[in-house]
């Protein structure tokens, strides 16, 4: 499952080029399977009702996920591409006025 998220995470990444500056092949972010050992709490990100007395023990392998969130830092660089972009969208001086972003 980790490995189909790291593709399909690497895959959107390659997507989200922004038409900015050269078209370079962006790397994979996640470079690598996913480590369970080497694992990172984010303080205050646990939901209230996850606490060891309202444990049942393992769900089943059948049980629908729902509401299921997952939160991926954006890069830095790539971020500020797309602000520069979308302020260049509405400048009417810009080159990029009004090249909306298509899924092409």
């Amino acid at each position: 499952m980790f490995r189909k998220a790291r593709n399909l995470f690497a895959a959107g990444a390659v997507c989200l080029s922004f038409g900015i500056g050269a078209k370079a092949v962006q790397p994979a972010r996640i470079p690598g399977d996913v480590d369970n050992s080497r694992l990172i709490r984010i303080p205050h990100s646990t939901h209230p009702l996850a606490k060891p007395q309202f444990d049942h023990g393992a769900a089943p392998d059948n049980l629908p996920m729902s509401r299921m969130l997952l939160v991926l830092q954006p890069d830095p660089a790539k971020q500020s591409e797309l602000q520069t972009l979308l302020q260049a969208q509405l400048d009417p001086k810009s080159t990029q006025y009004h090249k909306w972003l298509t899924p092409a």
